[in-house]
């Protein structure tokens, strides 16, 4: 199994939405995906700066995406892990080359 990172929350909104699951509801902290209007929901945090793995994982699994089909979507919206999604945006742009 391809080993995942944390992606930001609206990267993995791109990834749903590109697999046709829509936001039925938000508020400040979640969006609520479905894939049909009564369809079962999948809850996405939104108020973080990535997406913990196990978050993401389970998600994957409600949305029947198998990681490596997760990171082929990834490529295919254009998303580029950061050198180490550790860093804050500063402590990445001083890291030397």
């Amino acid at each position: 199994m391809p080993a995942l990172m944390p992606v930001p929350p609206e990267t993995f909104r791109a990834i749903l939405e590109s697999k046709e699951w829509f936001i039925i509801s938000e508020d400040q902290y979640n969006w609520i995906f479905v894939k049909t209007v009564d369809g079962f929901p999948i809850v996405v945090p939104r108020r973080v700066r990535l997406l913990p793995v196990d978050v993401m994982m389970h998600t994957l699994e409600e949305a029947e995406i198998k990681p490596g089909e997760f990171i082929d979507l990834l490529s295919a919206i254009g998303y580029m892990y950061p050198a180490s999604p550790f860093l804050s945006d500063d402590q990445e742009r001083a890291r030397p080359n």
